[in-house]
């Protein structure tokens, strides 16, 4: 199959390529190499939380009350979303 032993590498999560000499996650790297298929490695809640990230983005948190009663957690999660959809839509050049 074409492609199969082939990486690609995108900027680390945790350091952001950012003092990489000091990310352990990468291995000092400032990258980390995908070598599978991204739906292996992507868990069920990261999927759970793209979804509710549509609802959100649409004006329905995932529970009763508005942004200030969302975990943290969730908010970081949403911003990073959104932050990568616009990223992907302006290298595919679709306006809204």
């Amino acid at each position: 199959m074409p492609g199969r032993d082939i990486g690609v590498d995108i900027q680390c999560v945790v350091c952001n390529g950012i003092d990489f000499d000091k990310c352990e996650y990468c291995g000092k790297t400032g990258a980390i190499e995908i070598t599978d298929c991204p739906e292996k490695i992507i868990t069920s809640d990261i999927w759970m939380t793209m979804e509710l990230a549509k609802f959100y983005a649409k004006g329905l948190p995932p529970v009763a009350g508005g942004v200030l009663d969302q975990a943290h957690n969730f908010i970081e999660a949403c911003n990073y979303i959104f932050a990568e959809e616009n990223v992907l839509k302006a290298k595919l050049g679709i306006m809204e």
